[in-house]
């Protein structure tokens, strides 16, 4: 049997990962709102999330954070709050 993975960042799960790691600590809030709608938006194409997204969002996240972790490290602590589907292909 074959299957196919759908991965999902809701504004939540991206949320989580910036208060738990201490991102996003220099931007206001529609930059903060437009990272969060990027990571619901995203999930919500056919196919779910991509890697692709998580680096997009993961360095809009970098780009206004006072971290040393880096875009891979910041796309790593996304991609943990991520939720997987999974359906017979």
């Amino acid at each position: 049997m074959k299957l196919k993975e759908t991965r999902i960042l809701d504004a939540e799960g991206a949320r989580y990962a910036c208060i738990a790691n201490d991102y996003c600590t220099r931007c206001d809030c529609e930059e903060y709102d437009r990272i969060l709608s990027d990571a619901d938006t995203s999930s919500r194409k056919p196919g779910g999330i991509t890697v692709d997204d998580l680096a997009r969002i993961a360095e809009a996240i970098k780009a206004v954070s006072e971290t040393d972790d880096d875009v891979p490290a910041i796309a790593f602590a996304l991609s943990r709050r991520t939720m997987s589907r999974f359906e017979q292909a």
